[in-house]
């Protein structure tokens, strides 16, 4: 290249200082950059592509018209394989399905070679599409197949294809028709690398090989019943979290049946430290007497969800309070123990509280005196049962000085904060 041909050159044509530009540019205004700046094109339009989240039918047919081969720049006679640029690919689909039957046509051209996070969340999901999408992306690292229920392990069999020890997260929760046996034989292959596994209805069998992956930061289990996850390997799994703690910061345990205290205190003691998030909703065998020693072992709780347990009491909560004083979100609905004394010393720290089911236990003047002295929350659930008559007095209270909060019907008569 000559030296005038230097001088002459725009800097824009420098991957680097493009990409750099691009960077300050809002994510709304990327389309708008690619369409008027040749030489930001590439840069602009490979963000708009990072991350493909079509949220109707109408947007996933948009997207396959593109996605169905190579489309042309424009004014450079050159094109763009937008299937390659894509590192994020959602579809959780939240409309009525009876209208609108799954299309397995339109994914056949969602093959991304580059996807490292899939997110799929759709009860008419098929085997063949998402063991494809699978197939076609070795980097994947993150899988969310979350309420995908009519999955079988055929649709993650190819992980078993995939490098080892590259996968991170594996998010199964519904999936109850994947089998164990491959379920395990995933989790072993990349057990070096996960750091997050939830699922539902598991076996001994999973649990035991949950147990050996030694980088987990987030594990969560729900709804296991007492033939499919006995004492024995919670037992199991318990002591052997206490000789190899894991760096456990979310713990997500719900609905199981055989889940005791001893087995809440050995882990516990084993990453109490280290918990940011517990969650132990309908676990009735845990013990008012057991969820206070766990209380003085989890100093550094964010966020605590003991939602219809039997065992929760006023001095329960007291414990945890004392215990966990930055703690900003709170669930305690249905817990029917609890009384006006349970919440007259929380910490300041709360930001979300949830007392859905206790309406007949709370009082008026307790509900209000919490939006009043909790300088920092802004969400305070009272369930679909509370009194929307009452619950509109205590708003009109609380807002004597100018409106503060307001009330979200749909979202379970949930007192909400203004954001001004």
């Amino acid at each position: 290249m000559s030296t005038g041909s230097i001088h002459n050159a725009s800097p824009f044509v420098i991957p680097e200082i493009a990409s750099l530009i691009c960077s300050f540019v809002d994510r709304r205004d990327w389309l708008n950059v690619s369409l008027s700046c040749r030489s930001l094109y590439h840069a602009a339009i490979i963000r708009i592509w990072h991350s493909v989240h079509p949220r109707s039918h109408m947007a996933l047919r948009k997207l396959k018209n593109t996605l169905d081969g190579k489309a042309r720049i424009p004014k450079t006679g050159q094109y763009t394989d937008y299937n390659r640029l894509v590192r994020s690919f959602s579809w959780t689909l939240k409309e009525d399905i009876a209208g609108h039957p799954f299309e397995r046509s339109f994914f056949d051209a969602f093959l991304f070679c580059h996807l490292s996070r899939l997110e799929f969340s759709y009860a008419a999901a098929q085997d063949s599409t998402i063991a494809s999408m699978i197939r076609s992306s070795p980097h994947l690292r993150y899988i969310d197949l979350s309420h995908c229920y009519s999955l079988s392990a055929e649709a993650i069999r190819p992980l078993l294809d995939t490098p080892p020890c590259r996968l991170e997260t594996l998010i199964l929760y519904g999936c109850g028709k994947i089998n164990s046996s491959t379920l395990i034989a995933v989790i072993n292959r990349h057990q070096g690398t996960l750091q997050c596994l939830r699922f539902t209805d598991i076996t001994d069998g999973v649990l035991g090989a949950v147990q050996y992956c030694s980088q987990l930061q987030d594990i969560g289990l729900e709804h296991c019943v007492d033939h499919s996850l006995t004492d024995a390997a919670l037992t199991r799994f318990s002591c052997f979290l206490m000789r190899y703690p894991p760096p456990l910061k979310f713990l997500r345990l719900r609905d199981i049946a055989n889940l005791t205290s001893e087995h809440m205190l050995n882990i516990v003691i084993s990453c109490g430290l280290s918990l940011r998030h517990l969650d132990m909703t309908e676990c009735t065998r845990i013990t008012a007497q057991g969820l206070t020693v766990l209380a003085h072992h989890i100093c550094k709780l964010k966020s605590l969800s003991l939602a219809y347990q039997t065992g929760v009491t006023n001095d329960v909560v007291s414990s945890f309070v004392e215990a966990c004083p930055n703690l900003k979100h709170l669930d305690l609905s249905g817990s029917l123990e609890l009384t006006d004394l349970a919440f007259t010393q929380l910490p300041l720290s709360i930001m979300s509280l949830n007392v859905s089911g206790l309406e007949s236990q709370l009082t008026p003047a307790l509900i209000h005196q919490m939006l009043v002295e909790l300088p920092h929350l802004n969400e305070l659930c009272l369930g679909v049962a509370y009194d929307l008559a009452e619950a509109d007095g205590i708003l009109a209270k609380a807002n004597s000085h100018g409106v503060i909060y307001q009330m979200d019907v749909e979202k379970c008569h949930t007192i909400i904060r203004v954001i001004v």
